[in-house]
């Protein structure tokens, strides 16, 4: 794998980063910088096999290290048809948020520690209601002291209402044939 690394935004240096290929398939799909470390998020998946979300952290941006476990994952009826991954990394304070997983199978984690330790939040698909039944792929979230928001694929905003996810897109959106 190669990592590129800049002092100024201006000028570029290409980095071997050994442990970011290898065998099987890795994509790094999102960074964020949480209290002095580097956390790069994507999917990982063994020769032959499905990706699944993983990480990994740095220092410096020249080593880097591999997540230490598996990420979390909401237990599921069937398996997953294509690949899971992290798809965005955002900071809150100092809560980074991982959003992602797969289209029919969404996942949100939390990590107060600098990605040292994740915490599953819930699932939009699994929260026993007719809203999302097919799947929601998040590919953005954002949040601030009194809400979470997720951004999908459709387009469709999702607001975290303990314990559940609600569809807050309203009118804002063109629906069906309009978009």
């Amino acid at each position: 794998g190669m990592v590129w690394i800049s002092p100024d935004g201006v000028t570029w240096e290409q980095v071997d980063s050994p442990i970011m290929g290898g065998p099987g398939r890795q994509n790094v799909e999102s960074v964020v910088f949480a209290n002095g470390t580097l956390i790069a998020g994507g999917y990982v998946a063994a020769p032959g096999g499905q990706g699944q979300p993983g990480y990994w952290t740095s220092t410096d941006g020249r080593v880097w290290n591999p997540a230490p476990g598996a990420m979390p994952l909401h237990s599921t009826k069937g398996r997953a048809t294509q690949d899971m991954s992290i798809t965005s990394l955002t900071m809150n304070g100092t809560q980074i948020t991982a959003a992602g997983g797969s289209d029919p199978m969404p996942h949100l984690w939390t990590s107060d520690d600098s990605g040292a330790t994740w915490y599953l939040q819930p699932n939009p698909v699994d929260a026993g209601a007719e809203l999302f039944k097919d799947g929601v792929g998040l590919i953005e979230f954002a949040a601030d002291p009194t809400r979470m928001l997720a951004l999908s694929e459709e387009p469709t905003i999702l607001e975290l209402r303990p314990p559940r996810w609600q569809d807050a897109t309203g009118d804002a959106f063109p629906k069906g044939g309009d978009r």
